[in-house]
């Protein structure tokens, strides 16, 4: 929910259609005494005696933080709700060294001053992010809401031979709420000026005892935009963003579990798109003719403009327990739709429109098996599979 009238502008430097096909294979033998760093805003998870302890999942096995030779800030939903964290964009408020910015519904990260500028469709960040393992590799559909957060996790310096590709400037891992024979449910409900509204929860429970359970999350944010729109004395600069997502969990022993996760967004900000030309120097004012164009902040007479990128996807995540080792597989496959419509000319006249729309589809598959943190020395070893088309 937007409190505050903020403009950010960028442009948009490059356009891009590829495909991407790619195989990794990472492989770590770590001795089991070493040192990691928390930084301030870090809370216990779990506790051992009168020692606090905090577990992470920085080197893809959960483990205390004091054993991970990595600098990470840990933050807990609790944590987020406290510190008034609305959407992933806000998470640069409490994390040191991060820095979340970009235009409308999209999202550059920076960590540690290492980062890209380029946003857009087709464009990856050299920050990686994982929600629940699968990696987010659109900047388009970069800002979304939070309403069902367990932990979030943003690891420091490159990060690439266990999180892969683009990851030199770090990683931020967001954890959400698992399936749970325990039932557990949260709703949330806000409302703020220029019609602002925010509506988000979750629950989770048992469908049969400990062996199905399930959860569903949504969210929905919005508000009427700032900006007038002096050619037909509206509202314009909309924010719409909303989202939902189901898990099933098929554990049928202790060993072994199969997870399906579907997810469904769609984000619009056009914040980013309206504007107002500096000191009437627009094509559109030079034609005449009776063109509109604004003269004061937050005025603009454009005939169009839109940012907005909806997503649908599913994941599987299976997980056994051999004992000496743990194997995990997991598939993720998306389709994403991205419209980017601007005018050009921040005018009324009929000049400058820019409207595509673009679909980026990718499929990933990893597979990771890693030995019992109890073992004197701990290896893991995975492939990874990539395919992108934008």
């Amino acid at each position: 929910m937007r409190s505050s009238q903020i403009r950010y502008n960028s442009s948009w430097i490059g356009l891009q259609k590829t495909l991407l096909l790619g195989t990794a294979i990472s492989f770590s033998l770590l001795p089991q005494l070493s040192y990691g760093q928390a930084t301030p805003g870090s809370q216990p998870s779990a506790s051992s005696g009168d020692v606090e302890v905090v577990t992470v999942t920085a080197e893809r096995r959960t483990e205390p933080l004091v054993k991970v030779p990595v600098t990470v800030t840990t933050l807990t939903g609790a944590q987020l709700d406290q510190e008034g964290i609305v959407n992933s964009r806000d998470l640069a408020l409490v994390s040191p060294g991060l820095i979340l910015s970009g235009t409308g519904g999209t999202t550059a990260p920076f960590l540690r001053g290492v980062g890209t500028s380029v946003t857009g469709v087709g464009s990856e960040p050299n920050v990686a992010t994982y929600i629940d393992g699968f990696y987010w590799s659109s900047q388009s559909s970069g800002v979304y809401d939070l309403p069902d957060i367990t932990q979030i996790q943003v690891l420091k310096g490159p990060q690439g031979t266990l999180f892969g590709r683009n990851a030199m400037g770090g990683a931020i891992l967001i954890t959400t709420v698992d399936p749970t024979s325990t039932p557990t449910a949260s709703v949330t409900v806000g409302g703020g000026n220029y019609d602002a509204f925010t509506v988000k929860g979750y629950y989770a429970g048992p469908i049969d005892g400990d062996t199905l359970t399930g959860s569903l999350s949504m969210y929905w944010d919005g508000d009427q935009g700032y900006d007038h729109n002096i050619r037909d004395n509206k509202m314009v600069g909309q924010l719409d963003m909303k989202g939902v997502k189901g898990k099933l969990k098929f554990a049928p022993t202790d060993d072994f579990s199969v997870k399906l996760t579907v997810f469904d967004s769609y984000s619009r900000d056009d914040s980013g798109v309206y504007g107002l030309e500096l000191g009437g120097n627009s094509l559109g004012v030079a034609k005449g003719h009776g063109t509109i164009a604004g003269t004061k902040p937050w005025q603009t007479a454009q005939n169009l403009g839109l940012i907005a990128s909806g997503e649908t996807g599913a994941s599987v995540v299976a997980d056994y327990n051999m004992g000496w080792s743990d194997l995990s597989s997991t598939v993720t496959g998306s389709h994403q739709e991205n419209k980017i419509w601007f005018d050009y000319d921040y005018t009324s006249a009929q000049l400058g429109y820019f409207n595509p729309t673009y679909p980026d589809d990718t499929i990933t598959w990893e597979n990771l098996i890693k030995s019992a943190s109890d073992q004197r020395f701990r290896w893991l070893a995975g492939t990874y599979f990539y395919y992108d088309n934008t």
